[in-house]
């Protein structure tokens, strides 16, 4: 719940009182900003995960990927960025997910929530991938490099009702996400991997704040 502006004015005026007694040595206007005046309004989550076990799924199954290592890097890089958020706290390890790949005979034939369930996920955050473009040989000036996913979050413990699985976003659609880099980021760039790895952390950015409070400046 956010506090009024009028109160938090009142408690900010009363701090500094005290502050000014006891010698701190922060000053009125760094008091004031970690008071929240001066900062942007907090935007929040529109979706929080359940504090058990979460399943990120990165799926490539319109065979959009030329790159090995880039779903690995966009898990990485979601996982991450969900942990430093405190969006999630207990992420399935890709080793699991790889393993269940292997021994697992129609893992291809699954879906996304059973396979969760199958790895003891309580939700799945399901990020499917639908363009990749990731190369030093552009013509155009613009997004010489894309990448375009959707994201959905399932319920993997819920078997009777399948209208009950999506818990997000409300378009069955999914929510779409893309990052880019235009040909003069490009020309900075070594090769197609460290390409893709920008990429992958751009993506993390704009998924991780679905599910997590921010602020414009923190980013």
């Amino acid at each position: 719940m956010s506090i009024p502006s009028s109160y938090r004015a009142i408690v900010c005026l009363a701090v500094l009182a005290v502050l000014s007694t006891t010698g701190c040595t922060y000053s009125g206007g760094e008091m004031a900003y970690m008071m929240g005046f001066g900062q942007s309004p907090l935007i929040p989550a529109e979706h929080k995960f359940k504090e058990g076990k979460l399943l990120v799924l990165v799926d490539d199954v319109h065979d959009q990927v030329d790159w090995p290592a880039a779903r690995g890097y966009l898990f990485d890089e979601v996982s991450q960025a969900l942990l430093r958020r405190k969006a999630a706290t207990k992420i399935i390890p890709q080793e699991s997910i790889d393993s269940l790949r292997l021994t697992l005979p129609d893992f291809q034939k699954r879906g996304c929530r059973e396979i969760g369930e199958l790895l003891g996920a309580d939700e799945v955050l399901w990020i499917e991938i639908h363009d990749f473009l990731a190369t030093k040989e552009f013509t155009e000036a613009d997004d010489a490099a894309l990448w375009i996913v959707t994201v959905k979050v399932l319920n993997a413990q819920e078997t009777k009702s399948p209208s009950r699985v999506r818990l997000w976003p409300r378009s069955p659609e999914g929510q779409l996400v893309s990052a880019s880099l235009a040909g003069s980021e490009i020309q900075m760039i070594s090769n197609k991997d460290t390409i893709t790895k920008e990429l992958a952390k751009k993506l993390s950015v704009t998924i991780a704040r679905f599910f997590s409070d921010y602020r414009e400046e923190d980013e």
